[in-house]
């Protein structure tokens, strides 16, 4: 049964292709552009390319439908929210066996709309961190009064821009510590705040539960908590370890997902605050970036998924994740160990910041954490990829970088007057 595999560019995808190419499963990889991460892969069967979901999210979905048809495939994988919600909002344009598989379009709502996901849990009295959205035509002075009684520091979520640049794409996760710095940024993005939402930076552990559903059952489940975070509340860890079975998050969960009766790959991510208090943060509705430890660690959602399509038959008992499996994003790790050693890092923290860094340094490089950590790109047997990622993020680093030297420096030539010229001539 051929497997189509979207947003090559994740490194989710990139764990799909290779958990299914190992079993000799014929795997199309598609992405908006070449080169992309899992299109390097030794075990993709072969690629193609999607339009962009953001900028033209019907012509994503009526292009995987073509492919779905002409290739015969019987399942198909996404790994963001963007074609996620393209797939779900135009799923006439696919086959009917795989409008079969998705969730509805409520559901899909809720995975990739916080403020419909925490009205949810409202009413299944399921506590969540405090969330507010922006309308469009919402004044600059109801917004920032809004996060003034939610409490700084915040984060901002914006819906997909479509401007040209992929950076600015990209990012559409904004973290503000004070007023002045959110009113700055509403006033000169005017255009993109309406729909966006608003929610607290709570401090505490962040523990995720990812799974596979249908129809509202669990098949299979995976407890984890980040170590460490490529940035905050990005939901990108660059290294994770999975953990016991968290039975309050475990209950709440399979409340939520039984509600809204999904099916497929899942993760929902919460926070434990210091006084013990679970509360839900976000939900994934597909496969998320920390795939390959789930993989790892005995629950293979992908391979899963694909034999249960294929069967039709589901187990009675749950599989559950075995615990204590460690997995560190590589150049993840590179890039926040970097961060450390920036002139922005000791200009915020001064001489405290030094003996952080010393540490993180030594973390990164003691043999313990080498040899504890497994990693989700770097495989020796399938190295391409992780060729490809170095290069360009080093490329991104070497970029980005110069940028912030440019905006952090300031060269001022002082204006030389010729002789006589103080005063203007009569």
């Amino acid at each position: 049964m051929t497997v189509i595999v979207t947003c090559a560019h994740t490194r989710s995808s990139l764990a799909a292709v290779r958990s299914l190419g190992r079993l000799k499963v014929p795997v199309v990889v598609g992405a908006l552009r070449r080169p992309a991460l899992a299109q390097w892969s030794s075990l993709a069967t072969s690629t193609f390319l999607l339009p962009d979901p953001k900028l033209t999210p019907e012509a994503f979905a009526f292009e995987l439908g073509q492919q779905a048809l002409g290739r015969h495939a019987q399942m198909i994988l996404v790994s963001t929210d963007v074609a996620l919600w393209a797939l779900s909002e135009w799923r006439h344009h696919l086959p009917e066996s795989l409008v079969n598989q998705l969730p509805t379009k409520s559901s899909v709502r809720c995975a990739v709309d916080r403020f419909e996901l925490m009205e949810q849990a409202r009413l299944l009295s399921i506590a969540g961190l405090p969330t507010a959205r922006i309308n469009d035509d919402e004044e600059v002075e109801a917004v920032v009064q809004a996060a003034r009684e939610m409490g700084f520091p915040l984060v901002l979520i914006t819906g997909p821009s479509r401007q040209e640049g992929e950076e600015e794409r990209d990012k559409n996760v904004f973290h503000f510590k004070e007023e002045a710095a959110l009113r700055s940024f509403i006033t000169e993005n005017a255009d993109r705040i309406g729909g966006s939402v608003l929610q607290p930076m709570i401090s505490g552990l962040s523990l995720g539960y990812g799974a596979l559903y249908q129809k509202g059952e669990p098949v299979a489940e995976v407890f984890q908590k980040r170590i460490r975070e490529h940035e905050p509340a990005s939901q990108f860890a660059s290294s994770s370890e999975t953990i016991e079975p968290h039975l309050e998050i475990q209950k709440e969960a399979r409340r939520l997902l039984k509600h809204l009766k999904w099916s497929g790959p899942v993760k929902l991510e919460f926070i434990e605050t210091p006084n013990g208090e679970v509360k839900l943060a976000c939900m994934l509705g597909r496969l998320w970036g920390s795939m390959q430890l789930a993989v790892h660690a005995g629950v293979d959602v992908p391979v899963l998924w694909h034999r249960l399509l294929l069967d039709g038959q589901k187990s009675t008992k749950v599989q559950q994740a075995k615990s204590g499996i460690r997995m560190r994003w590589l150049m993840g790790e590179v890039s926040h160990l970097l961060d450390t050693f920036t002139f922005q890092w000791v200009r915020q923290r001064g001489l405290r910041g030094v003996p952080k860094s010393a540490e993180n340094l030594w973390r990164f490089w003691h043999p313990r954490s080498l040899k504890a950590f497994g990693t989700d790109v770097l495989r020796w047997k399938d190295p391409l990829p992780f060729m490809y990622e170095v290069q360009k993020t080093v490329r991104k680093a070497v970029k980005q970088k110069a940028n912030r030297v440019i905006e952090e420096s300031s060269f001022v030539r002082p204006l030389i007057l010729p002789k006589g010229s103080e005063k203007p001539p009569e």
